[in-house]
């Protein structure tokens, strides 16, 4: 049985692992930590840090596919936000200054708005905490984010009852005990859905029941 159980869940694993990753590096509380932590665990170290690794490939995927469809004047603008340097001119600055910066800003890696959602520090662990309030509110300075966590954070988990994914014995009601007998009988345009008429039913059904037993 045991064995039959840890099949299914290897098939299912294998499908959604990497969507479950993904919701995880969306929460601003764990990102990439808890692939980090928990693959390794799960897998082993070498495979875990393979897996990681298909994580972060997925991610970048996925953020470049957004890219494309919410367009390039605002991941342009996201980008130049990004640049930390940038941030830190001042328009009163002398002239000595703006080349100073523009030596150093010539130099400086663009970032994606990727690379900056991950690089920020991960916030304090709280059960309490609203991702998707989060995400609402940090829409503007991560566009393209915020549209994957719409779409990602709104994927059910599962859609099939535990009970049907994992049991062993096959169908929970089969196709003999979906038939009733005795209750069957009653013709349903003798029943009417009237309050007045709801003791005669419940009646009914407790009278076949006692002849039966």
């Amino acid at each position: 049985m045991t064995s039959n159980m840890m099949e299914k869940f290897d098939r299912y694993w294998n499908d959604v692992h990497g969507v479950l990753a993904m919701a995880s590096l969306l929460d601003p509380r764990f990102k990439l930590k808890l692939p980090q932590y928990f693959f390794p665990l799960i897998y082993g170290e070498d495979k875990g840090l393979v897996e990681v690794k298909k994580v972060c490939n997925l991610c970048e995927e996925i953020f470049l596919e957004y890219q494309v469809k919410v367009g390039e004047k605002r991941s342009k603008e996201i980008k130049a936000i990004c640049n930390s340097e940038f941030n830190h001119v001042d328009e009163m600055d002398s002239l000595d200054s703006f080349f100073s910066w523009n030596s150093k800003s010539t130099d400086a890696i663009e970032k994606s708005e990727l690379d900056c959602y991950l690089e920020e520090k991960t916030l304090p662990g709280s059960r309490e905490f609203d991702v998707l309030s989060w995400w609402k509110l940090n829409g503007i300075k991560y566009p393209i984010m915020s549209e994957i966590a719409r779409d990602i954070l709104a994927i059910p988990i599962s859609t099939v009852a535990s009970e049907s994914s994992f049991s062993t014995s096959g169908r929970i009601v089969s196709a003999q005990r979906n038939t009733i007998d005795d209750v069957g009988d009653i013709d349903v345009d003798d029943i009417d859905v009237d309050d007045d008429n709801d003791n005669e039913v419940n009646e009914a059904v407790d009278c076949s029941g006692a002849t039966k037993a």
